[in-house]
């Protein structure tokens, strides 16, 4: 009781100079993705997305790397180059955090109840492009309330879903081949944020 008492007060002293997340902002950035189009890898919107995700994340981060890899496309078995892109604030602290979330959309909406649209891209607004929006007003968040004793790390992973239905070895490629070089300090722990903008 006396601990509720204790918030109740502290926010009403402190609540006009709390720090907050900016919901607006974060739907912003999901209606930039979306203005995209469909953003499966070797897409022109997947171009797209890739070069605004590496200019905010500069923008706001202590750095930026990209990590490209060939895989084989589950669907058409050609080699197709994947990209993650990998932010980190505070690198200098080993104690470190990952957040992540896939940005590539589907390019058949095979699960679609209109069995006409199972050849037709998604636009991804909810699976790929919520959890992305939220991760980049993060940025923008951690850039301006910097952690004092942690390391952030935020991953946003590319070749999420080009895979078959029923084959679990054909999702989440990019993951999968980011875990095969994750730098230095590795994350005591992980969040994955997708398909957060449900109704």
């Amino acid at each position: 009781m006396r601990l509720l008492l204790i918030l109740f007060i502290s926010s009403n002293i402190y609540g006009q100079s709390i720090i907050y997340f900016n919901g607006e902002n974060a739907m912003d950035y999901l209606n930039q993705q979306c203005e995209m189009g469909p953003r499966y890898p070797g897409s022109k919107g997947h171009g797209e997305a890739i070069e605004l995700f590496e200019g905010h994340f500069n923008r706001y981060s202590d750095s930026v790397t990209l990590f490209s890899d060939y895989v084989i496309h589950p669907h058409s078995k050609d080699s197709i180059e994947l990209t993650n892109i990998f932010s980190r604030f505070n690198p200098k602290f080993k104690n470190r955090l990952l957040l992540m979330a896939h940005f590539d959309t589907r390019e058949f909406a095979d699960k679609d109840l209109d069995r006409t649209n199972h050849n037709t891209p998604i636009i991804g607004a909810n699976d790929g492009a919520s959890g992305i929006a939220i991760l980049m007003e993060l940025a923008k968040f951690l850039n301006q309330n910097p952690m004092l004793n942690i390391g952030v790390d935020i991953l946003l992973t590319d070749g999420e879903d080009m895979g078959k239905s029923g084959d679990s070895d054909t999702w989440a490629l990019g993951a999968k081949a980011f875990a095969q070089r994750l730098p230095n300090p590795v994350p005591f722990a992980a969040i994955c944020i997708n398909k957060v903008g449900n109704s």
